[in-house]
């Protein structure tokens, strides 16, 4: 059984996303989240979520100095929730502002409805990605658990909708890193989520199956 302290080692920010509105708090770390266009709030999978209205450009946004390429390894996980399609693809967690600081999104595609996971180079643009192509497509209106990691170890990026996982190899040698801010549904062009995400968390190390199986069993 994975217990607490084992979920907490590499744990950078996790965001329970309980607040009505205003600051979102970090409840782990220090890299507390900014509204923007004023999203609201609405029943989570765990208590409270943030409420999301792409069509209002609604977003989260914190200033960190975290550098999470293709470099090192990492895992982020959020349970979200699609209240209805928008047009174009959906942002869930990025960092990525402008053409020199790019890395990583995490989003769904407006063509086929799946989780769609990037890790680029900041220099050159060049990218590797994943789909959640096993899963298939994230249903309107129901609660997922979805999450995307980096294992530098083996030069593999991945990608997990309620644990069904499919992943990928990278040459890492070939990327330059950068640092960014986090944003939660948005990146640097505009592409909002429209629905809400609930109980965020960031590791600076990738997650056993039995850790990441974790959250999921627990809610």
């Amino acid at each position: 059984m994975t217990t607490p302290k084992e979920m907490q080692e590499g744990l950078v920010s996790h965001y329970q996303l309980e607040e009505a509105s205003g600051t979102r708090f970090d409840a782990w770390g220090v890299t507390n989240l900014t509204p923007r266009n004023t999203p609201g709030n609405a029943a989570g999978k765990l208590g409270f979520a943030v409420d999301l209205v792409a069509a209002s450009a609604q977003n989260l946004d914190a200033v960190t100095t975290i550098e999470q390429d293709i470099r090192t390894s990492w895992q982020v996980a959020a349970w979200v929730y699609l209240s209805a399609t928008a047009t174009g693809d959906q942002m869930i967690l990025s960092q990525y502002t402008n053409s020199d600081q790019r890395q990583f999104t995490l989003e769904r595609l407006d063509s086929s409805g799946e989780i769609l996971f990037i890790v680029s180079d900041s220099v050159t643009g060049d990218s590797v990605s994943v789909s959640s192509s096993t899963f298939g497509a994230v249903p309107l209106e129901t609660w997922v658990f979805v999450e995307a990691w980096n294992d530098a170890d083996i030069s593999e990026i991945g990608v997990a909708v309620n644990l069904t996982a499919d992943t990928t190899t990278h040459a890492d040698g070939q990327y330059n890193g950068g640092k960014n801010n986090y944003t939660i549904a948005n990146q640097a062009y505009g592409s909002y989520w429209n629905g809400r995400v609930d109980e965020t968390s960031i590791w600076d190390r990738v997650l056993t199956p039995e850790q990441s199986a974790s959250p999921k069993r627990s809610q």
